[in-house]
């Protein structure tokens, strides 16, 4: 045989050790880079749930305050009919010259 037919086996044999780490180096490095895909596709997803849980809490304390908002109009309505009854019935005391009757009611709030 010649020189130029024999395969070129030495160089492999040479480097062997270090070809067989540095396959297992870049088989180190994908199995670490699909771990980190993988927690990060969970964070993205445990972040999605986390963003769904505060928005419906958020619409469940909206809506809360939404009733409390129609409550305290209500409240506020039946507090303005109230005072115009009471200014009505202050009125017709007056207008019909009751001093006896007003000064009963005086009396009453003096108690």
């Amino acid at each position: 045989m010649r020189a130029k037919d024999k395969p070129k086996k030495e160089p492999l044999r040479k480097h062997g050790p270090a070809i067989a780490l540095a396959t297992a180096l870049l088989a180190s490095y994908a199995l670490v880079l699909n771990s980190i895909s993988d927690l990060r596709a969970d964070f993205r997803t445990g972040m999605t749930d986390l963003r769904q849980d505060v928005r419906t809490e958020f619409e469940r304390v909206d809506a809360r305050f939404e009733r409390m908002d129609a409550r305290f109009e209500r409240i506020d309505a039946r507090l303005d009919e109230l005072t115009e009854r009471v200014a009505r019935i202050e009125g017709h005391l007056a207008l019909t010259g009751a001093p006896a009757a007003h000064g009963r009611l005086r009396q009453s709030g003096e108690k």
